[in-house]
């Protein structure tokens, strides 16, 4: 804006200059005829035919004279005005204006007219009008080519400005890129605090920012430990009652045994959801995804030892979770147990990569050669609020925390058919809006 604005100023400043040094110089035409203009008898005034400006001799030149007397009389017209052009009214002595008008071949003209008293040697004066016209065609190009450079100067100096412009910006802005960068890392467990080499302005910000990745570290860790000294503290009584009830001779003791089952059931399924944090730890490492699935797969070897299962693993190489490594322990164990419950002989893990917006997502697929999960029923399986007692035989509590740990992730949970001619359940991970 500063220089749109100082540019009109320029032009309008240039523009008006223009036109008055065309009026000067109109002046100074009129003092030079004045100074050579003769008298003759009568009394009255003659132009000499050799006239110091020889543009007023030649027709169509531009410049155009005329000297008139009271009435219109006309004393003197130059050579160079082919035709009549309306010079305005009379003026008195001492009086002069300007004024623009057409010319005779339609150009634009400044006219400059002026009333004068002539006192000739007999001490008899007589008033006239003077008056001198010149095209301003010249005028119009000077003014043009001064807009043309003035653009030129202007747009070159607008450049340079930006460019000037952006590298102080690049420069002042590259504290906060560096920060940016440095969060991304913590986030993908590359760092785990940022550095303290920033300007002044910036370590108070960036101080706080470590502060409160020390204090969430610290609080999933105090929340994690209580849980697990709460599940303590509720499963020793739940497994005395167990034992003292197992002792009892009571009519009601099947019925309090299966109430006692019940409430284990809803301590572990509550303790499971409360215990996942959800997201990833700031500052915490990637989870390498082939290392946690083959540990899983050489557990469930042993525990499925009877039935000879095939425990397939499709794992892309490089593949990570962005989480805790006993969140994606608790998911994928959950869903592979479940899946050798079932599996007649086979089943089958992937793990791919997938492109998100800000880091790469992951694909997770367990696939089993069982009776699969009717589709009426996948409704209820991936339904929120749902009690473990609610579930389908073998879907229960496990898969409802996987759902749980899943939705904290902001990933999405899918049951099909899988080829192998059981269920498939696919988590899905990453930004993908």
């Amino acid at each position: 804006m500063f220089l749109g604005a100082a540019g009109i100023i320029l032009d309008t400043a240039f523009r008006d200059a223009g036109h008055q040094a065309l009026e000067d110089l109109l002046e100074v035409q009129i003092l030079t005829l004045l100074g050579t203009v003769v008298e003759v008898a009568g009394p009255t005034l003659v132009m000499p035919d050799d006239l110091t400006e020889a543009r007023f001799l030649s027709p169509g030149s531009g410049l155009y004279g005329e000297i008139v007397e009271p009435g219109g009389g006309r004393v003197w017209r130059s050579p160079s005005l082919l035709g009549s052009l309306d010079f305005g009214g009379w003026l008195d002595p001492g009086e002069s204006y300007t004024r623009q008008l057409d010319g005779p071949n339609g150009q634009e003209l400044m006219a400059l007219s002026m009333g004068i008293e002539w006192e000739f040697d007999n001490r008899e004066s007589r008033q006239y009008r003077l008056t001198v016209a010149q095209d301003m065609e010249s005028h119009h190009q000077q003014v043009t080519a001064f807009r043309e450079k003035l653009l030129t100067w202007f747009s070159g100096l607008t450049v340079l400005l930006l460019i000037a412009q952006a590298l102080v910006l690049r420069r002042g802005l590259q504290p906060l890129r560096q920060v940016e960068k440095e969060i991304a890392a913590v986030e993908s467990g590359e760092l785990s605090a940022l550095s303290d080499d920033y300007p002044r302005e910036l370590t108070g910000v960036t101080g706080n920012l470590n502060a409160l990745i020390v204090s969430e570290r610290s609080r999933l860790k105090r929340y994690r430990d209580t849980l697990d000294n709460l599940a303590h503290s509720l499963k020793t009584p739940l497994a005395a009652s167990t034992s003292l009830l197992e002792e009892s001779e009571s009519p009601d003791r099947e019925k309090l045994a299966r109430q006692l089952a019940r409430m284990r059931d809803i301590v572990d399924f509550q303790l499971k959801r409360a215990s996942v944090s959800g997201v990833s730890g700031l500052g915490q490492e990637p989870i390498d995804v082939r290392a946690a699935l083959h540990q899983l797969r050489e557990a469930l070897d042993k525990v499925y030892l009877h039935k000879g299962l095939e425990i397939e693993l499709e794992i892309t190489a490089g593949v990570k979770f962005f989480g805790a490594r006993d969140d994606l322990l608790e998911m994928m164990g959950n869903l592979m147990d479940n899946a050798c419950k079932w599996a007649h002989s086979k089943v089958r893990v992937r793990a791919d990569v997938r492109s998100g917006k800000k880091r790469p997502g992951l694909e997770l697929c367990v696939e089993d050669d069982g009776p699969g999960i009717p589709v009426d029923k996948r409704e209820d399986v991936l339904g929120k609020g749902v009690r473990g007692d609610e579930r389908m035989p073998g879907q229960g509590i496990g898969l409802a925390v996987v759902h749980e740990i899943t939705e904290l992730y902001s990933g999405r949970l899918t049951v099909t058919d899988s080829d192998l001619g059981g269920a498939r359940i696919s988590l899905l991970f990453g930004d993908f809006r």
